[in-house]
């Protein structure tokens, strides 16, 4: 009782840390460059997906009223990634890095359309995306290190920690690279360790939880993004 009264507090307080990027988003509005601009409708639509989840939850608790949550979780992770991937066709200049991008788009959206065809676009479906979230942790994880790979070699700043992009480039990296993993092996790790489902689902919590707090760093420092373009 006690484990699941501390998860539902870490899952509370993990759907909760979006909201800081989107204060410090708001505060700093005026310096957003047109990448971050996408990025906001990004972590906005992460924003209204946990709050989804913070009702549903509540009505569970108060109401003993349950609802499906998976939908809107599948629904992120595809509109996310088309936001991700216009993100870095706008980041990455180079013309063969951004074919390149056009055919992440296409082998993603290939296999989104087998995830649909399986009915995890349902409203009530309890199945989260078979192939959606593994395909998109590995091509979003191959731009995001691609782009800090190039951030590096470049240096077009004197203190890369107060350079907005690698802080998104970074976050991404951690992110989709760990829940890559968790995605990848959850099945196998349930039935050989028969370990709760909601343990394993705190990797994810904990994830985006960091990731929220990075994010909030790339708004943080949009306003030095001008100085960098103007020299």
């Amino acid at each position: 009782m006690l484990l699941q009264t501390i998860m539902r507090i870490l899952s509370v307080v993990s759907d909760i840390s979006i909201v800081l990027p989107l204060i410090i988003l708001y505060i700093n509005r005026q310096y957003l460059t047109k990448e971050l601009k996408i990025l906001s409708i990004y972590v906005i639509l992460l924003f209204i997906r946990n709050i989804i989840g913070l009702v549903y939850n509540f009505l569970y608790l108060k109401y003993n009223f349950y609802a499906n949550t998976v939908f809107y979780y599948n629904l992120t992770n595809i509109v996310g990634f088309y936001l991700i991937a216009y993100l870095y066709i706008l980041l990455l200049k180079d013309v063969f890095l951004k074919r390149l991008i056009y055919v992440f788009i296409v082998v993603f959206t290939i296999f989104t359309f087998f995830d649909i065809a399986n009915g995890t676009l349902s409203i009530n479906t309890p199945v989260f995306n078979k192939y959606s979230y593994l395909v998109s942790g590995i091509l979003i994880t191959i731009l995001a290190f691609i782009h800090l790979f190039k951030i590096l070699r470049e240096l077009q700043t004197e203190n890369i920690l107060t350079y907005s992009y690698y802080w998104l480039s970074a976050s991404f990296l951690l992110y989709f690279s760990s829940t890559f993993y968790m995605y990848l092996f959850v099945k196998n790790i349930i039935s050989e360790t028969r370990v709760n489902p909601m343990v394993l689902w705190q990797i994810d919590n904990v994830c985006f939880f960091i990731l929220s707090i990075i994010l909030s760093f790339v708004f943080k420092f949009s306003k030095n993004l001008n100085l960098i373009n103007s020299n």
